[in-house]
């Protein structure tokens, strides 16, 4: 009995965890498209000081993001929203496996 009880469980948080997931794959799957059409990565990289020089480094991607497009600004933000809450939930779907393992 036990054993079936695992096993409809395991199904049951399979389930809840594809519902979890697919809506934000969805959207930062729609980012990402966004991004790639509208911005031009090998630019951005060719015309980005070095790594190692933080301070303008980070006032080169400020720059970057203030003077480009909406779509672009609302693309960026969406993706790193959507990948913040995807490693919130990666993260509390892991504790909680940990837990229901127990």
């Amino acid at each position: 009995m036990a054993e079936l009880k695992d096993h409809v469980m395991r199904r049951v948080y399979a389930i809840y965890a594809f519902r979890m997931v697919v809506p934000k794959v969805a959207v930062l799957t729609v980012a990402l498209f966004a991004l790639k059409y509208f911005v031009s990565f090998v630019d951005v990289f060719r015309n980005m000081p070095s790594i190692g020089e933080v301070a303008r480094s980070m006032a080169f991607f400020w720059s970057a993001f203030v003077h480009t497009d909406i779509i672009v600004q609302v693309s960026l933000v969406a993706t790193l929203v959507v990948l913040t809450l995807m490693i919130r939930d990666i993260t509390r779907n892991m504790r909680m496996m940990t837990l229901a393992w127990d």
